[in-house]
């Protein structure tokens, strides 16, 4: 069977079909969805996973160092090994910590007061930077600005050490810890430093016997001691190499070369229209630019358009200038805001002539030899403290007067070319070269690496160095294993199509801009719709909306006549039009910015032709429509170009059909370079095997061919929109193409077949199938598309009605099952990172107790504590507090941010009670993990569910990733709305099912209801009733219970959505 591959690429899905060439038939479908490869508020998923190593690393270390101090004292005789164990114990008469730090500097410390103050200064040892840069840093920046407000402290008031401060100034009465976001308590490592010698020396004046030199020598190194950072060895060991040389390391982002390269790029690409038409840059006003790029630290478009001295007009082919406008604002002051923005910034080089701005004879001497800035850049990247970096460019002869001023700068990252390719590609750049020619003329595979074809895709391993973002990333893994998986079934291909969603590439921030557009353009149809309904008295199509927006943008007039249009005879038949400025046939655009409504006298007169081609000779008619086109579309670029378009030839057709049909985003070059680098195909008569399909282009063929689309219904569009992709073929755009011209003509009473010259009959029919890739096309899509549920009609619909299944089983055609990859990686926290106390657990209360933010504190807390006699002991230990929290809240109608958004203190007579940020809350019951601090934290991620069955009956068994930290397994099955302890303990007498993770495949059936399928997502702990998701995404049923079901199976599902019973499974452990 000879058959092409449609693949609909998005951030979460893979949508797929099978067309058999050989039938003219859907030979297959279905979709492929997976977890996006980001968090829900667009971080990455490693982050939380890296902080929280981080933290344990830091958590780790100190641990470390304070078992280091605590040896220290042993060794010299502050304390014995028996004391330390009571040494921390605080109190009501154990003296401050920083009391002692104060008057040791007056007294004599005893072996376990000096003991505890060595231990409180080798706790908290202050900050230190190793780079003077990390000043830049905001968050190292508030603590820089703590820092030197506290030593301003020390020094005015004359505190003689760090102890002395906290213990005496008013500033510490409260708080001399800093408090989330704050730095207010941060001192300078440093200046603990100097606490300790001054402590020992005075400790020794009081002829101490412990405090030795060569004690304090050994402790200073122990409080000081500082993992080494990565060497520049390691890191060059970790660098990946360049694209394009082999073995070559990648030279730094900020190097000259690198800044070079990427300049020539910008200015090489650099297009400028002025109505459609494109502006040739001289290539001495392209040096002039480059010159400029030197001299000044940023070039924004508004100084490009001074420099090229560009009219009002122009504009520049990489900005939107698609932004509405306030009603006081002029083009000139609009235009400008929009080009307000950075064209291009060789950051390196600024901030090295900054940083020598003192120096201006060592700037020129880089100026002079821009080689230096390569070796300042490779000493920046590849040393992380100040004392490599010297050591670094010492070696390369820099001048000590750059070291020293170079230091104050921070370069991090690496480009993906080398500095040998670089200067190969660089002299050819310089001729006002593009990129791609460039690398071409030097011998460099531009278009990807060429590999040996293999029958199967590579794994993606190979290009995480080419594609950083994970979502990418996933997407490219995913489609992998759909495109492998059905040439394991069908074979190889003979071309696959794809289309690449718009924001895959797209970060975050700008997808939320998207669907924030996207979601104002939605409200402003609704608005229409509905001023259509009240105003018209009927319920409008899409297309009515469009006439009626179309009719608001041109003030109610004809585009081409400027002649008004009055409202009431907007939707009178046959009076208006919606008309395509540049012939849809000529250059397959169908968005709205190639849309205008005209009378339909006008429309029929201007035929197939732009408004030039149509009026253009009656200078007189020209001006006049350039007047009413450049006034009413002063601030849309594109559809302004579009109607003042002159020169549209064949060759320019030629070239708008292919931009509209192809897509040329990063990623969907990506894809095609991935797939035609690595995949054989089978022999067919064209020689090109990929093609890429712009989405505008899938919109336009769902729409000639007669299909609908609804995103939130189900997961199947996208299956939908790989079929209408897989028949994106040139032949099939050319019949939609043709179709659209017959159409129009026929419209004119002029029906004229284009190829044979002949004059059709006017009452010709234009039936559809024209247009379709085969006769019943849509029909066919449309049945395809029934639900895994109803078999029947499927069979039905297909059995019998389409000629090209008259060779096929009907029971073998598969309806859409949408594949969905399974989560069962244990990974994540073991628990939260609220840590609850137990105190109260202890005291044979059933409760534990955690600090929450006065601000974050909800009704049910507060008046739980007040209200519930479980929680009195809580209630009890603060009366007078929760009391008047209580009626602070109840006064802000339980408003926690109204009520405490000033400060809050604890009621005292003189007013001068400290600060309250934080007030215990009380949760009944203890469960969750058993931390090592005596403290309880609930549990994070459920990894699975272990399905138990006795007597008919199914009981669910928890697992968390915690009981994997434990290498415990769990025993007990929930017992709804039960205390854990009170839950079933599974024995010999239970029977172990099945393991759900979420995404595993079930199939249920309860007494008196339809059997189903659905995906696991999780179950709800207190109940036991689990939540699912139907199979083609159409809903979610939650709170199911299962524990008496007729039938409760579990499946396994592969890539292309085929089912199969899991018939026996053992039950995994937890190592």
């Amino acid at each position: 069977m000879r058959y092409t591959i449609g693949l609909d690429i998005g951030i979460a899905s893979v949508g797929w079909a099978v067309i058999n060439e050989d039938k003219s038939r859907i030979e297959d479908l279905g979709v492929r969805v997976f977890k996006k490869a980001e968090e829900p508020d667009g971080k990455s998923l490693n982050l939380a996973r890296r902080e929280a190593r981080g933290s344990r690393r830091r958590i780790r270390r100190r641990a470390t160092r304070m078992q280091k101090v605590k040896e220290l004292l042993v060794k010299y005789n502050l304390v014995s090994e028996k004391e330390l164990e009571t040494l921390y114990i605080i109190t009501e008469t154990t003296p401050d910590v920083y009391e002692l730090r104060a008057k040791g500097l007056d007294r004599l410390l005893s072996r376990q007061e000096f003991a505890r103050v060595l231990t409180n200064i080798a706790k908290r040892r202050g900050y230190k930077s190793n780079r003077k840069i990390d000043e830049e840093d905001k968050e190292v920046g508030k603590l820089s600005k703590g820092t030197i407000e506290n030593k301003r402290i020390l020094q005015e008031k004359g505190y003689r050490t760090i102890g002395e401060m906290f213990y005496k100034d008013e500033k510490f009465e409260y708080n001399k810890r800093n408090k989330a976001g704050e730095y207010n308590s941060t001192v300078l490592r440093s200046m603990l430093i100097d606490e300790v010698h001054t402590l020992f020396e005075m400790q020794r004046k009081f002829k101490s016997e412990f405090a030795n030199e060569e004690f304090e020598k050994e402790y200073v190194e122990v409080m000081t001691y500082q993992k080494p950072y990565i060497t520049p060895e390691l890191l060059e060991k970790m660098l990946g190499k360049c694209t394009f040389e082999k073995g070559e390391p990648r030279a730094p982002k900020n190097s000259y070369t690198f800044e070079r390269f990427m300049l020539l790029q910008k200015v090489n690409n650099l297009n400028i229209y002025i109505n459609g038409e494109k502006v040739e840059i001289p290539q001495e006003k392209k040096k002039e630019i480059i010159e400029l790029a030197y001299k000044q630290s940023e070039i924004k478009y508004t100084q490009l358009r001074k420099k090229l001295e560009l009219p009002i007009e122009a504009r520049f082919a990489d900005l939107n200038y698609q932004i509405k406008r306030t009603e006081d604002e002029s083009e000139e002051a609009l235009v400008k805001k929009i080009e307000d923005k950075k064209f291009v910034k060789l950051e390196g080089w600024h901030k090295i002539r900054l940083a020598l701005k003192e120096n201006k004879d060592k700037f020129e001497k880089i100026e002079k030899n821009p080689e230096l800035q390569n070796i300042i850049a490779d000493a920046l990247v590849r040393n992380k403290t100040d004392e490599t970096i010297k050591n670094y460019l010492e070696k390369s002869d820099i001048d000590e007067e750059i070291i020293n001023a170079i230091l104050n700068i921070n370069f991090t990252k690496f480009g993906h070319l080398s500095y040998k390719a670089m200067n190969k590609i660089i002299p050819e750049l310089e001729k006002g070269l593009t990129y791609d020619k460039a690398c071409e003329n030097v011998g460099y595979e531009f278009k990807g690496r060429k590999n040996e074809l293999q029958y199967k895709l590579p794994p993606v391993t190979e290009l995480e160095d080419e594609i950083l973002n994970s979502v990418v990333l996933r997407a490219v893994s995913q489609t992998r294993k759909v495109i492998n998986a059905i040439i394991d079934k069908y074979g190889s291909p003979t071309a696959i199509y794809i289309e690449t969603a718009r924001e895959l590439s797209k970060p975050y921030d700008e997808r939320m801009k998207i669907e924030k557009r996207q979601k104002e353009n939605a409200a402003n149809n609704d608005q229409i719709k509905e001023y259509i309904k009240e105003t018209f008295g009927f319920d409008p199509k899409p297309f009515d909306i469009v006439k009626m927006k179309l009719w608001r943008e041109q003030n109610g007039k004809c585009a081409y006549s400027s002649k008004p249009i009055p409202a009431e005879r907007l939707y009178e038949e046959n009076f208006v039009q919606v008309d395509h400025i540049i012939p849809f046939s000529r250059c397959f655009d169908d968005s709205y910015q190639n849309k205008v409504l005209v009378l339909t006298d006008e429309n029929q007169k201007k035929k197939e032709r732009t408004p030039f081609e149509y009026f253009g000779e009656d200078k007189e008619r020209w001006h006049q429509f350039e007047e009413f086109v450049n006034l009413t579309y002063k601030f849309n670029t594109r559809k302004k170009e579009n109607l003042l378009i002159k020169n549209f030839n064949e060759e320019k057709s030629k070239e708008w059909i292919q931009r509209n049909i192809n897509d040329t985003k990063y990623i969907s070059k990506f894809m095609y370079n991935y797939i035609a680098n690595n995949l054989k195909f089978a022999d067919s008569e064209s020689k090109r095997k990929v093609y890429n399909i712009n989405g505008q282009a899938t919109s336009i063929l769902r729409h000639y061919w007669g299909l609908k689309k609804d995103r939130e219904e189900s997961d199947k569009h996208h299956a939908q929109d790989a079929v209408i992709i897989a028949c994106a073929t040139n032949k099939n755009i050319k019949k939609v193409s043709d179709y659209s011209r017959r159409k129009l003509l026929y419209k004119n009473n002029e029906i004229i077949d284009e190829e044979t010259g002949e004059i059709i009959d006017k009452k010709y029919n234009i039936d559809i199938s024209i247009k379709e890739p085969w006769p019943k096309f849509r029909e066919e899509v449309e049945a395809r598309m029934e639900d895994a549920d109803n078999n029947g009609q499927l069979y039905a619909l297909i059995n019998g009605n389409f000629t090209n299944y008259d060779d096929v089983d009907i029971t073998h055609i598969k309806p859409i099952f949408t594949s969905r990859m399974p989560e069962r990686k244990i990974t994540g926290r073991a628990h939260k990172d609220t840590m609850r106390s137990q105190k109260f657990i202890q005291q044979g209360q059933n409760f534990t107790v955690v600090k929450k933010p006065l601000k974050a504190i909800s009704k049910q807390e507060i008046e739980g504590i007040i209200n519930n006699p479980d929680f009195k002991n809580l209630y009890l230990s603060d009366k007078k507090l929760y009391d008047d929290i209580y009626q602070k809240m109840k006064e802000a109608d339980f408003k926690a941010e109204k009520a405490f958004a000033n400060e809050y203190r604890k009621y005292s007579k003189n007013g001068n009670s400290p600060i309250v940020r934080s007030i215990k809350v009380a949760s009944a019951g203890a469960t969750g993990v058993q931390l090592k601090n005596g403290a309880i934290a609930e549990n994070a991620n459920m990894v699975r569910v272990d399905v138990f069955e006795k007597d008919n009956k199914n009981y669910l068994v928890p697992i968390y990733v915690s009981d994997f930290a434990k290498n415990e397994l769990p025993n007990k099955a929930i017992c709804a709305n039960k205390d854990e302890k009170e839950w079933i303990e599974m024995t010999e007498k239970y029977k172990f099912k099945f393991s759900l993770y979420p995404n595993d495949l079930v199939k249920i059936k309860r007494k008196n209801e339809k059997e189903f399928y659905a995906y696991y997502c999780s179950t709800h702990r207190g109940t036991g009733n689990i939540n699912l998701l139907l199979v083609n995404g159409e809903a979610r049923k939650d709170g199911v219970g299962i524990k008496n079901t007729e039938i409760f199976e579990k499946y396994q599902v592969d890539v292309l959505g085929n089912i199969s019973k899991v018939n026996k499974e053992k039950r995994e452990g937890v190592k």
